[in-house]
């Protein structure tokens, strides 16, 4: 298979952080300045086939790089954007998480016009997914297994989050 993340990962390409689980790298396809992109080492396809802990792993580097990249460049915000599926914008098979460090009048403008939606069919809306999402906080679905590697126990150090972030507040 032919897959631009796995090679970049294979070649060290602009990779600027990189574990047993994960690597982080700067977009060659950067909507700004630090665009920086984080994946799963494995080959890993959508959202839905990570494993739990690797995901969780993912988002803490993606949370330590935001911290990172919005004190590099004086940003004012930063997007923690998934594009989950080709229809949702992923453009790379492999699944991954930008982080975009952000300024006003940089350009990018992720905003919608939303839908009038009428109060039956948002009553409609809540209730399927209500009913389809009640195993949240209880029992996962089962779901085809994935293949990971788990050769080494991930280990995440444990840092207060809350104390960092206060670390960027102007």
């Amino acid at each position: 298979m032919n897959c631009p993340v796995c090679d970049i990962m294979d070649n060290e390409h602009f990779v600027i952080y990189q574990d047993k689980f994960a690597v982080a790298y700067l977009s060659q396809d950067p909507a700004v300045e630090g665009h920086v992109v984080i994946a799963p080492r494995n080959h890993i396809p959508i959202l839905e086939q990570v494993p739990g802990e690797i995901l969780e792993h993912l988002f803490i580097i993606a949370n330590r790089i935001s911290i990172s990249v919005f004190e590099l460049f004086n940003a004012q915000g930063t997007n923690i954007i998934v594009n989950n599926g080709i229809p949702a914008g992923q453009n790379m098979p492999h699944f991954s998480i930008s982080v975009l460090p952000r300024k006003e009048n940089d350009g990018l403008n992720f905003r919608w016009a939303p839908k009038q939606i009428s109060e039956q069919d948002m009553q409609g809306v809540l209730g399927k997914v209500k009913d389809r999402c009640d195993y949240i906080g209880h029992e996962v679905p089962k779901q085809a297994p994935v293949v990971v590697d788990k050769k080494e126990e991930l280990v995440v150090e444990e840092v207060d989050e809350r104390i960092k972030s206060l670390e960027r507040i102007p």
